[in-house]
C-alpha cells in the first residue's frame, strides 16, 4: 500500500476503523466504505452518521472525532 495516495490509504482502512472505532459489523463497514465512495452520486451518508458518532462517543472518542 506504500504506492498509494493517502486519500486511497484512508479509503481502505475505513472499514477496519468503522469496526474498532464505531462497533460496525463487517458488512456495515464495507456499506459504510462503498456510500463513501459514491457519496456525491447518492448523498446516502446519513444513514450512518448516528452508528458512527454514537459507537465512537460510548467508546469514549470526543464528540469531535467523528469530523476527523
Amino acid at each position: 500500500m506504500s504506492g498509494l495516495s493517502p486519500h486511497l490509504r484512508s479509503y481502505l482502512k475505513t472499514p477496519a476503523l468503522a469496526r474498532e472505532a464505531a462497533d460496525f459489523i463487517p458488512g456495515e463497514a464495507a456499506g459504510l466504505r462503498r456510500t463513501m465512495a459514491a457519496w456525491k452520486r447518492k448523498g446516502s451518508l446519513g444513514k450512518y452518521y448516528n452508528k458512527i458518532v454514537g459507537g465512537m462517543t460510548s467508546r469514549g472518542y470526543p464528540r469531535r472525532a467523528h469530523r476527523a
